[in-house]
């Protein structure tokens, strides 16, 4: 039985340095604005969430092809501290929004 070769990564997640908790409506669209010193974001939510960094999010009730389209469960991401990140669901619930900068050598 051949042995996995073991890799050591570079540039692993810790834990976040900033998480903020928003609560969400059913169905209306919430602004997250990304605070200062956040490079990275997870989002994250009991619920489907979706985004939308070029308009407001919607939840799709027919096609969308000119590439406005909300994104669904986005996770983690590159950000830009002071964009507006628009988050809606179909459910009452919340979203947590944990930052990140990557780690000094």
């Amino acid at each position: 039985m051949q042995r996995a070769a073991s890799t050591i990564f570079n540039d692993t997640v810790y834990l976040p340095n900033y998480v903020n908790h928003y609560t969400l409506t059913a169905a209306t669209a919430r602004n997250i604005t990304i605070p200062t010193d956040c490079e990275f974001a997870i989002l994250s939510a009991p619920v489907d969430f979706l985004t939308n960094t070029n308009g407001t999010a919607v939840v799709p009730a027919s096609d969308v092809t000119d590439g406005t389209g909300s994104f669904l469960n986005i996770g983690y991401c590159r950000v830009v501290p002071g964009d507006v990140v628009s988050v809606i669901s179909a459910s009452t619930s919340y979203i947590t929004l944990a930052c990140y900068t990557r780690p000094s050598k």
